[in-house]
């Protein structure tokens, strides 16, 4: 008999289609939302004009304008300052890039995502920059900081570095933190970059000739040269972040100049009154293997010690109260050669006596040939001294004081034709922000005792009209104090 094979039911088979289906349009969904909710907003810099004057110039434009401080400058937007001109850039709050005179940078890319991804792109066209970045404001994985020139792209998350360009070289100087540069290679430089990675305190010069040298895989890291450590280029924009290492740093410079005698034997001026530091090590006389190419000096330092010296050089890691002092000498410095070295280790007192010199002689067996080798991080301590913290808490409160502009009329107003002034002012040490007219000054550091504000007839832009213009400025202090003052300026343009 013949049986008809009973035919299976397909509903089943379709549901279950239709529900992976669904599951997979749901993931699909789920994923879509989620990066979709990561949206981009363009992000700009803060101008601050600290000296002479500065402008911007917008993009596909070649006409250039007057800039101004407060001024927003966006993505595709440059600036530039002119001979005696020093101007900053604050981006994200935490980042502060300054230009030396005739120095132009263009704004390539600002931007901040809402994952709190961020990226910062400029080019230095030409000039030098001082910078300061934030680790903070970069901790997302894909967040960058990258500044180009035609010659290397430079990359950091957190680091004070130095950067200049011009026709001839690049140099840039790692003063703190990490960053990395790929050098740009001849007609295949898009291609085939060469990465450098600097270490604290070191320098790199980028020329025809370093290209070929690491072509050849020779090492052209070098320390940061003593004459920009010492510049007043330095110097000042250390001073805004780091206030008791620049005061160091003047303070060996000062030093230095009442040095009588290179001769490090010199006792001229040595007082019996004041102790002798002490060596711990190495032993007097010791003989140094050419394998080694640094040795570390240590030892003790009475307490009375202000300062102390080797070889004329003031140890910048040293502070008052210190019990030990070390001191690093190296042959790639020149502080350590073939033959007999002397170091002499001095004690300088608050009043400037000085003591007796301890003498220590060491033998190196090295040859003159000064080998470059990758410095470590300890190399640049004895030229930028850890940061020292102090607190004051006076019980009163101070005044502002207005020290520019300096001249008012019988009325309290200063009269000015100019488009652009300055007011500028000091406030009580204990002063943790300032505000003029409800504007916080973001220059302005808790601590700080001066400010300054630019007072400004551009347009729509700016924040002083024709006329008379009020200004009231507020500091504001510990546990409520306040103090506050007005500034009346006039503007009259010459052409009214």
């Amino acid at each position: 008999m013949y049986h008809r094979k009973k035919r299976k039911n397909p509903i089943p088979l379709i549901l279950f289609f239709i529900i992976i289906g669904f599951i997979l349009w749901s993931i699909f969904q789920i994923v879509a939302s989620v990066f979709s909710s990561i949206s981009t907003e363009p992000s700009s810099a803060e101008v601050q004009i600290i000296k002479g004057q500065a402008s911007f110039r917008l993009p596909d434009n070649s006409n250039w304008s007057l800039a101004f401080s407060e001024q927003k400058l966006w993505p595709n937007e440059s600036i530039r300052t002119n001979e005696k001109g020093k101007a900053s850039l604050d981006i994200f709050d935490s980042n502060t890039i300054f230009l030396a005179p005739n120095t132009e940078v263009q704004v390539l890319n600002l931007e901040e995502k809402s994952n709190q991804e961020k990226i910062v792109q400029l080019k230095l066209n030409s000039g030098e920059i001082w910078a300061k970045t934030s680790g903070d404001a970069f901790k997302e994985k894909n967040s960058q900081f990258q500044v180009q020139t035609d010659r290397l792209n430079l990359y950091t998350k957190s680091a004070t570095f130095d950067l200049s360009h011009n026709a001839e070289e690049d140099i840039v100087r790692l003063i703190k933190g990490d960053l990395t540069i790929n050098i740009l290679n001849g007609e295949e430089k898009d291609k085939h970059p060469i990465s450098v990675t600097l270490g604290v305190g070191q320098e790199v010069i980028i020329n025809d000739e370093t290209i070929a040298q690491l072509q050849q895989n020779k090492e052209i890291l070098t320390i940061i040269d003593t004459g920009f450590i010492e510049s007043e280029w330095h110097l000042d924009n250390l001073e805004v972040f780091f206030p008791q290492e620049a005061q160091k740093i003047k303070t060996r410079i000062e030093s230095q100049k009442t040095i009588p005698s290179n001769n490090p034997d010199s006792s001229a001026n040595a007082s019996s009154e004041v102790e002798s530091p002490t060596v711990i090590t190495p032993k007097n006389g010791i003989t140094i293997p050419s394998s080694e190419n640094r040795i570390t000096i240590e030892g003790t330092a009475p307490l009375n010690a202000f300062q102390i010296e080797v070889n004329g050089f003031a140890l910048t890691r040293f502070t008052p109260g210190d019990k030990k002092w070390r001191y690093f000498a190296g042959v790639e410095w020149g502080t350590l050669v073939h033959g007999e070295n002397t170091y002499s280790i001095v004690t300088i007192t608050q009043d400037g006596k000085r003591s007796i010199p301890t003498v220590l002689k060491i033998n190196y067996e090295g040859s003159n040939f000064i080998k470059k080798t990758p410095l470590k991080t300890a190399s640049i301590t004895e030229t930028l001294p850890k940061e020292v913290t102090q607190s004051t808490t006076p019980s009163n409160f101070s005044d502002i004081v207005i020290t520019s502009p300096e001249t008012f009329d019988a009325n309290g107003i200063h009269q000015t034709a100019q488009p652009a002034i300055s007011i500028k002012g000091t406030v009580d040490p204990q002063t943790q922000s300032v505000e003029v007219n409800r504007y916080k000054l973001k220059r302005f550091s808790p601590g700080d005792t001066k400010f300054s504000y630019t007072a400004v007839n551009n347009g729509l832009h700016g924040n002083m009209k024709v006329g008379e213009n009020i200004y009231h400025i507020t500091a504001f202090g510990p546990n409520g104090k306040k103090a506050s003052t007005t500034v009346k300026i006039n503007y009259t343009p010459v052409d009214l």
